[in-house]
C-alpha cells in the first residue's frame, strides 16, 4: 500500500523541526530543490500516519503550494501510477 499526500506547507511538515521550509534552503541539501526539508517530512502528519499504517509513503506538498498546483500534480502522479500498474 502506498500513502500518497499532496499540498502546502503543512503537509509538507514545514519549519516543524528545522526552519528550512524547502531542502533547498539548507545549504547541505540545496540539490534536493523545492521538495521538503527531509527533518521537517519525517515528523509531518502524512508521514507519521503512512508510519502508523505500516505503508509505503509518498509526498509531493510543497510550501506555498497553490490548489492549481496541488490538484495538477496529484492527477499527474495518479496518470503515472495508473501506467506502471
Amino acid at each position: 500500500m502506498m500513502l500518497y499526500v499532496n499540498g502546502d506547507s503543512h503537509t509538507a511538515g514545514a519549519e516543524a523541526v528545522n526552519p528550512c521550509a524547502f531542502a533547498e534552503d539548507d545549504p547541505a541539501l540545496f540539490y534536493l530543490g523545492r521538495s521538503p526539508h527531509p527533518e521537517n517530512l519525517a515528523v509531518s502528519w502524512g508521514r507519521l500516519l503512512s508510519l502508523t499504517l505500516k505503508s509505503a509513503f509518498r509526498c509531493d506538498a510543497e510550501s506555498g503550494s497553490s490548489n492549481s498546483r496541488i490538484m495538477r500534480s496529484t492527477l499527474e502522479w495518479l496518470s503515472k501510477a495508473g501506467r506502471e500498474h
